[in-house]
């Protein structure tokens, strides 16, 4: 059973203080987190916390996520935001388990961005807002490096790279959510592909920097 989580302030709230990100993302997470950490740079207002956590499984990365805010004295009160990254991997099996993360996500306070099928189709999206209907990860992986020539996961620049294409990026991925609900696809199903909410925890971040 998911817990809910007593928030802690940090210090006077009179002296501003920077904002924290906490971030689960799957596995080892370095593409997520070499972005991020590039985005946070350009943000001074914002720090980063990437949940230390390999799983894959989205119950799993939920409640680590869940447990990391708690024992990290997670506070909305100070503009603190966190956000579970999963993969769908246009897998039908993962409706479930998505589910079930959602829940948690309502009960804990934080948000869930969902990517069908996986997160790289964010960096897609800063060229184009007509990807491929792609049938899994793979052929995403091996679409972005018309993109982003030499890309590699370990690749630390990844949002200096694509960072004037941020705006573009945004407004291609709200495109892509209206076509598949359009469609009549679920939110967060097997079918809402090509897909990612990327664009919601940008836009969120963005706001909170600015305070």
């Amino acid at each position: 059973m998911s817990r809910r989580f007593k928030q802690k302030t940090r210090g006077n709230a009179s002296k501003r203080k920077r904002s924290t990100v906490f971030i689960a993302a799957e596995g080892h997470n370095r593409t997520e987190r070499n972005y991020f950490k590039g985005f946070i740079a350009r943000h001074k207002n914002l720090a980063l916390r990437m949940v230390p956590d390999s799983s894959t499984d989205p119950v799993r990365m939920a409640e680590s996520l869940g447990d990391f805010m708690e024992e990290s004295g997670f506070s909305s009160l100070d503009g603190d935001l966190a956000f579970c990254l999963i993969d769908h991997d246009c897998n039908h099996a993962k409706d479930d388990q998505i589910r079930q993360a959602l829940k948690i996500a309502q009960d804990r306070g934080f948000h869930i961005i969902l990517s069908n099928p996986c997160f790289e189709l964010w960096f897609i999206c800063h060229f184009t807002s007509t990807p491929k209907n792609y049938a899994s990860s793979k052929e995403v992986l091996k679409d972005i490096i018309h993109y982003l020539p030499g890309y590699g996961k370990s690749d630390e620049d990844l949002f200096i790279r694509t960072e004037s294409h941020l705006p573009e990026a945004i407004e291609n991925a709200k495109k892509l959510e209206k076509r598949c609900l359009e469609s009549g696809y679920t939110l967060h199903g097997y079918g809402f592909s090509p897909s990612t909410e990327v664009y919601r925890m940008t836009e969120l971040m963005i706001v909170v920097n600015s305070r």
